[in-house]
């Protein structure tokens, strides 16, 4: 047991430390001061040696892909105009509203991830549904059948 507590201690006082914090031991106990949470996490984040905000979540989650060019060039050949047409068409033209022209950068909902998944397990035959599968393909190859 005395082996287990010792151990915690350990680790908190490296947590303390590499966190911005500081310790002092005294005939009573021990005394740590931590900064603001956020000032510790960012520099327990850079002493780790993490750049990047880390992503955590359960399920499907928003996700921002960059088509190349030819993706970006099979999402703009929907006719808008077949918006009408039945949920397929009008998705993909909802979806070139909202790619980035510039950027080519086109941000998914969690409601956009789960038909691009449906459509991608089930596909149908015809132009348009091959279509999909090529932009979509190269960013959820785990998705192709």
């Amino acid at each position: 047991m005395e082996l287990i507590v010792g151990g915690v201690g350990f680790l908190l006082a490296v947590g303390v430390i590499i966190s911005g914090g500081s310790i002092s031991f005294t005939s009573t106990g021990v005394k740590a001061k931590l900064p603001p949470l956020g000032k510790g996490v960012k520099l327990l984040r850079e002493s780790l040696g993490i750049k990047a905000a880390m992503k955590a979540g359960f399920g499907l989650k928003d996700v921002t892909i960059k088509l190349n060019q030819r993706e970006f060039e099979l999402l703009m050949q929907q006719n808008p105009l077949s918006e009408a047409n039945g949920g397929f068409q009008h998705f993909l033209v909802g979806l070139q509203l909202r790619v980035n022209k510039r950027t080519k950068e086109l941000e998914l909902s969690q409601r956009d991830l789960q038909r691009i998944h449906r459509y991608m397990q089930n596909p149908a035959k015809g132009g348009w549904q091959a279509r999909f599968n090529k932009i979509f393909s190269r960013h959820f190859p785990q998705l192709m059948c």
